[in-house]
C-alpha cells in the first residue's frame, strides 16, 4: 500500500468500479516530479488487470514528443495485432478502419466502398487529425465490446499534440464506455500541447494532486529504511531536505544507507545541508563509484531514453559482456529497469542526461540516429535524434531526415515535417541532395501557408536538375505566387521560362501539365487574358498528344520526383 495515498486510491477505485459497471471515467493525477502520480497509476493498473479489465498503456517521451501519434500507437498497435484475423475484423469494423493504415495496415476495399456509401455526415473528415482521432474512438469502442477497459497514460505533458488530440476527443466521449481513462501529468513541466491538457483538465471526472508526504510519513519511511530507532531530528532534516518529496527521499534514504550513516540527532545536520537539488546529485555520484562502464551505459540509455540492451552498449562504446556486466550493476542499484532498459524515474534520467558535456551529447544523438537507422529503426526515432545533433555536413544524415520528414507527412504531421526538413538544411545538403530538401521544404511550407515557401522554391528551382522534380516545384511555386500572393505575371514568366528551359524534349504529359497551369494563370489576369487564346490551339494540340485527361498519375509522379536529383 502506498503511503497517505488513501484518498486517491479510494477515488481510482470507484472509477474503475464506474468504468466496470459501464459509466466512463477520466481521471487526472497532477503533480510535481517524484510526488508518486506514476505509482498511482501502476497500482491502479493492476487492480484494473486484477478485476478483468483490458489494459492499454503508454508513456509521453521527451524525446518523441514532436512527432504525430506515437502515444497513439502505443496504445492500440500492439492489442489490435495480436489480435485473430477474426477479433482485427471486428475491431477495425467500421470507422474505426480509418485507423488501419496508422497502425500500419492497409485499409480493405469494403471499408472504402462502405465510405463512398455512407452519408455525408459519417465520411471520414478531410483533416486527417480529427479522421484518426474519430477513427480511434470507434476502435476504442469496439474494443469495449468484449468487455470494460483501462487506458492510462503515464508523463501526458511529453505526449505529441496529435494523440492528446485523440485522447481528448475519446475523454469527451469516454463517458459512453466502459471505460476508465487515467492520464499522469507533471505539474512542473511545460508541454508545447498545454492548451489540449487544460481541455482535458476541464472535463475531468476527478483531478488527483496527491500531496506531500507528512512529517509522520517522512519519518514512518526513515525508519523503514534505516531502522526503527532513527532519531525524530534526523527524520525532520530528512523531511525539510526532500520537502516531502517521495522519490527524493527514497534516493536520499538509499544514499545514507549506502553510506551506513546512522539516523541520530548528531548527523541530523549533515542531512541539513542537504537539499532535494543535491539529492539528485547523489545519483550521479553513486555511478561515478560504480566505475566507467555502468557510468558510460547510463549515460547511453539517457540519450536513448529507452532502449535495448544491444542498442545501448553500442552508443556506449561497451562489448557485450562489459555492457551486461554494467547493466546488472545498474538494475541492482535500482538506477534502471528493464525490458527496455529506461531510469527508474524521469528525474534520475534528467541528472544523468545534463551532465553529458553538450558536445559530446549532441554526437551521441548523432550516433545514436545513425545506429538505429542502421537497425531498420523508425524513421521518426532517427529524426528525433538528429534533431539534437550538431550540423556537420553529413549527407547521411540528410538523407535520413528527408526519410524521417516523409514519414511524419505521411502521418499527417506537417510541423514535423518542416521541422526536420529546416534542420536538413542547416546540416548543408550538398547540391544533389539540395534541390529535394528545398524542394520539399517548400511544398511543405505552402501546404502550411507559411511565406518563406516562396523562397524555398524559388532556389529549389535553380538547383534542381530532374525535370519531374523541375515541373513539381514550378507547380507549386505558380501556385503559391498567383492564389497566396495575387503575383500572377510573375508566375506566368516563371513557367514560361522554365517550360523553355526544359525544352522540347520534356515528356508531353509534364509539358502539357506546365502549360494547363499557365494558361491557368493567365486567365485570372487582364494583363496575360489576350495570351491565352495564342496558346489554345498549341495547348489543345498537346493535349491529343499528352492524353491529359489521364495525366493524374504523373501529377503525383511530379510531386514524388522533387525528391530526385
Amino acid at each position: 500500500m502506498l503511503l497517505e495515498r488513501a484518498h486517491e486510491l479510494r477515488l481510482l477505485r470507484a472509477a474503475l468500479a464506474d468504468a466496470r459497471d459501464g459509466a466512463g471515467r477520466l481521471v487526472i493525477i497532477e503533480g510535481p516530479a517524484g510526488i508518486g502520480k506514476t505509482a498511482l497509476l501502476a497500482q491502479t493498473c493492476e487492480a484494473a488487470v486484477d478485476e478483468g479489465l483490458q489494459l492499454l498503456s503508454a508513456r509521453g517521451h521527451e524525446l518523441e514528443h514532436e512527432f504525430a501519434f506515437g502515444v497513439a500507437r502505443q496504445l492500440f498497435e500492439l492489442p489490435v495485432a495480436r489480435a485473430t484475423p477474426e477479433r482485427q475484423d471486428h475491431l477495425l469494423a467500421g470507422a474505426a478502419s480509418l485507423t488501419r493504415p496508422l497502425l500500419g495496415l492497409e485499409r480493405r476495399r469494403d471499408d472504402r466502398d462502405a465510405d463512398a456509401d455512407a452519408p455525408a455526415a459519417s465520411r471520414p473528415a478531410p483533416d486527417i487529425g480529427f479522421t484518426l482521432s474519430h477513427g480511434l474512438y470507434w476502435l476504442t469502442a469496439n474494443l469495449a465490446d468484449s468487455g470494460p477497459l483501462m487506458i492510462a497514460l503515464d508523463d501526458a505533458q511529453f505526449a505529441d499534440r496529435s494523440s492528446l488530440q485523440c485522447i481528448t476527443y475519446l475523454a469527451a466521449r469516454c463517458h459512453e464506455l466502459p471505460l476508465l481513462l487515467v492520464l499522469t501529468v507533471r505539474s512542473d513541466e511545460a508541454s508545447a500541447a498545454d492548451e489540449l491538457l487544460m481541455a482535458l483538465r476541464s472535463s475531468a471526472d476527478n483531478i488527483l494532486s496527491p500531496a506531500v508526504l507528512s512529517r509522520g510519513g517522512v519519518a514512518q519511511l526513515v525508519r523503514q529504511r534505516l531502522g526503527d530507532q532513527a532519531d525524530s531530528g534526523f527524520c525532520g532534516a530528512c523531511a525539510r531536505a526532500t520537502g516531502g518529496n517521495p522519490f527524493l527521499l527514497g534516493e536520499l534514504l538509499m544514499e545514507l544507507d549506502g553510506e551506513a550513516v546512522a539516523a541520530t540527532a548528531e548527523n541530523a545536520a549533515q542531512v541539513e545541508r542537504a537539499s532535494p537539488e543535491s539529492v539528485r546529485r547523489v545519483v550521479l555520484g553513486r555511478l561515478e563509484r560504480m566505475g566507467p562502464e555502468p557510468m558510460a551505459l547510463a549515460q547511453a540509455v539517457a540519450v536513448l531514453e529507452h532502449a535495448n540492451l544491444r542498442d545501448a552498449a553500442a552508443l556506449a562504446r561497451l562489448a557485450q559482456p562489459a555492457a551486461v556486466a554494467a547493466a546488472d550493476q545498474l538494475l541492482s542499484a535500482a538506477i534502471l529497469t528493464e525490458e527496455p532498459l529506461t531510469f527508474v524515474h524521469p528525474l534520475l534520467r534528467l541528472a544523468v542526461y545534463e551532465q553529458i558535456p553538450p558536445a559530446r551529447r549532441a554526437d551521441d544523438h548523432r550516433r545514436a540516429a545513425l545506429s538505429l537507422a542502421a537497425a531498420g529503426g523508425s524513421a521518426l526515432v532517427v529524426g528525433s535524434h538528429l534533431l539534437r545533433a550538431s550540423p556537420s555536413g553529413d549527407q547521411e544524415v540528410v538523407s535520413l531526415l528527408l526519410t524521417a520528414a516523409g514519414a511524419a507527412h505521411a502521418g499527417g504531421d506537417l510541423n514535423a515535417a518542416i521541422t526536420l526538413l529546416r534542420r536538413a538544411l542547416s546540416e548543408p545538403p550538398d547540391r544533389p541532395f539540395r534541390g529535394a530538401v528545398l524542394g520539399q521544404l517548400g511544398q511543405m511550407e505552402a501546404l502550411a501557408h507559411d511565406p518563406a515557401c516562396i523562397e524555398h522554391l524559388v532556389e529549389a528551382l535553380a538547383v534542381t536538375d530532374a525535370p519531374a522534380a523541375r515541373v513539381a516545384v514550378a507547380m507549386t511555386l505558380g501556385e503559391v505566387l498567383v492564389w497566396g500572393g495575387g503575383r500572377s505575371v510573375e508566375a506566368y514568366e516563371m513557367l514560361s521560362r522554365v517550360l523553355a528551359e526544359l525544352g522540347p524534349g520534356l515528356d508531353p504529359r509534364l509539358r502539357a501539365t506546365l502549360e494547363t497551369l499557365r494558361v491557368a494563370t493567365a486567365s485570372v489576369d487582364a494583363r496575360l487574358a489576350r495570351r491565352i487564346g495564342q496558346q489554345r490551339d498549341d495547348l489543345l494540340a498537346l493535349a491529343e498528344v499528352a492524353e491529359v485527361a489521364e495525366a493524374q498519375p504523373v501529377q503525383r509522379e511530379a510531386e514524388h520526383g522533387v525528391g530526385a536529383a
